[in-house]
């Protein structure tokens, strides 16, 4: 009787898995494509409104174990934190978990896409990091997961100060919260430098939160704050062994090297060693953590001998660079490859500086999982961008001069309406040209309106709004506010606040706003250029000035 009831349990999961996977592959589908390459021109903007929409179906859901296997996680939880003199080292004995021969065929499951460990018993916590000058990055991280279906309690977020800690412990009561203070580095060489205290604080933190993870149980999906998810972190995962207890994310070329900035960790004697030896020797290098990590990874590769090192190759995968990339890939292995025709599952943004640029131009890219992104805002729009030549080009966007000439008017327009601005610039993608000087992230700089409290939001953002939400925008021009004369700017802005107005974007030339540019009497004053540092240049290497060559 027992061997029949076990058997129809297996038949059962066996079942759910093939019925959940389908039913996740089509609810992912909305967040593969990239942006249309249709150009929403006034005309085609406006015509939208006669359109007949079937919005898409936004449910997703996060993943859940299925039954267990010979894997147990508890089996490696330690109750509790280990000294420096007891942990686990160089005198650790680490073998292999188990025989090849013992290993489970996942991907012959159908449905299965080869994902990790699928009957893996505890949680998988999301994880990113970050201080209060971030806080903007790890909402979006946040808020991305939750547009996923992943519950609160599967969100992670470490803390290097008081300022993050305090709001997302306000904000997300379920979150895993983790405070990394003065008083973990205390008593550490590296309290004495200053200037490098919150290095100290960064690598410890990160390495002390997924440690702590790992000995509760579960795994760990840890990722820098400047890495954004365009798929379902776990359900979109691909890899070619499915039963290995960590996957890194390529920091080069496949196999070159690992970043530290894109981990997904499974509790067991192989990861606990590791990131216990991360820790042990950042405490008496400082070094680098993510060459710390890579040294421990290759001596893994090239002395399978060592005591404390899990043989190769049932150890660590890398994630595949094409569907989990960084920019910088784009001066080199993405050369000729149109990113739009990449199924983007997660990107770094390492050669992007500026918290506001790096979403900016990925978003341009690839567009926003977050849940209300293409419910939620108004914009103003400036078209006029297309058709023009080199010479006319440069006249509008090759110089800061020439971008204030437009965006002062409108900035302040966007401003005072509380709308966001969108750049109609067609946004061309195809390898190296990530950083061509006409791209709409390398021609404003979304981090000084960021300071400014005004919002950027992408050329298809309406496009996208439509096919991904079904909303239909109510597009106006300076025509619909006609007055018989002349308006002055202080007339527009009144007119559109005007209670019940329904305009979803506010649509100008940029003739128009050169217009208000000129005319414009007691103009305010901004402390800056609304241009990038770096508009209109096209630099080799091009890596951190994409925009205004401060890294974030």
């Amino acid at each position: 009787m027992a061997l029949a009831t076990d058997r129809r349990r297996r038949i059962a999961a066996l079942v759910s898995l093939v019925l959940v996977s389908h039913l996740v592959s089509n609810q992912l589908s909305r967040y593969a494509a990239g942006p249309s390459t249709i150009t929403i021109t006034r005309r085609s903007l406006r015509s939208l409104s006669l359109a007949l929409v079937d919005p898409k179906t936004t449910a997703a859901r996060s993943p859940r174990p299925l039954e267990s296997n010979d894997y147990d996680s508890r089996k490696f939880a330690v109750p509790r934190l280990r000294t420096v003199d007891d942990r686990v080292g160089t005198s650790m004995s680490c073998t292999k978990r188990r025989a090849a021969a013992s290993y489970i065929d996942y991907c012959s499951r159908p449905g299965s896409q080869c994902k990790p460990q699928p009957d893996f018993p505890g949680r998988i916590i999301y994880m990113s990091m970050g201080s209060a000058d971030y806080i903007d990055m790890l909402e979006y991280f946040v808020q991305s997961l939750f547009g996923f279906g992943i519950a609160e309690d599967s969100v992670g977020i470490v803390c290097i100060d008081d300022g993050c800690n305090d709001h997302f412990t306000e904000r997300y009561p379920r979150a895993v919260i983790v405070k990394v203070d003065d008083d973990v580095i205390r008593d550490l060489e590296c309290w004495n430098w200053k200037r490098i205290r919150q290095r100290c604080r960064v690598s410890l933190g990160k390495g002390l939160a997924i440690l702590q993870q790992l000995r509760e149980g579960n795994a760990v999906y840890f990722v820098d704050a400047d890495v954004f998810f365009f798929q379902h972190p776990y359900e979109s995962l691909s890899v070619s062994n499915p039963n290995l207890d960590l996957y890194v994310h390529s920091d080069g070329m496949q196999g070159k090297g690992a970043n530290f900035g894109g981990i997904l960790a499974y509790p067991s004697q192989f990861t606990l060693a590791l990131f216990e030896h991360i820790d042990m020797t950042f405490r008496k290098t400082f070094e680098w953590d993510q060459k710390i990590f890579n040294d421990w990874l290759m001596e893994g590769k090239n002395a399978l001998d060592r005591d404390f090192v899990c043989g190769d190759p049932f150890d660590y995968e890398y994630l595949d660079v094409m569907t989990h990339s960084q920019t910088n890939f784009c001066r080199s292995i993405l050369l000729d490859v149109d990113l739009t025709d990449i199924d983007a599952k997660t990107v770094h943004a390492t050669c992007v500086e500026g918290s506001s640029t790096k979403r900016y131009s990925l978003l341009s890219i690839w567009g926003s999982p977050v849940k209300d992104y293409y419910t939620s805002k108004k914009t103003v729009g400036v078209e006029g961008f297309q058709g023009r030549t080199r010479e006319e080009w440069s006249g509008v966007a090759g110089s800061k001069e020439a971008v204030d000439s437009w965006m002062r008017p409108l900035a302040y327009i966007a401003l005072v309406t509380q709308r966001a601005i969108r750049l109609d610039v067609p946004v061309d993608t195809m390898g190296r040209n990530f950083f061509h000087h006409s791209q709409p992230y390398r021609i404003v700089s979304a981090d000084n309106l960021s300071n400014l409290n005004i919002s950027v939001v992408e050329p298809a953002y309406w496009e996208r709004a439509l096919t991904t939400d079904g909303r239909v925008p109510v597009v106006k021009t300076l025509n619909d506010f006609d007055a018989g004369r002349p308006m002055t700017i202080a007339e527009l802005v009144a007119n559109i606040n005007a209670p019940g107005s329904d305009t979803d974007e506010i649509t100008f030339s940029l003739d128009e706003l050169m217009a208000f540019n000129t005319n414009w009497v007691n103009f305010p004053t901004y402390p800056r250029s609304f241009a990038c540092a770096h508009v209109g240049e096209t630099p080799e290497p091009p890596c951190l000035k994409v925009c205004d060559g401060d890294h974030f």
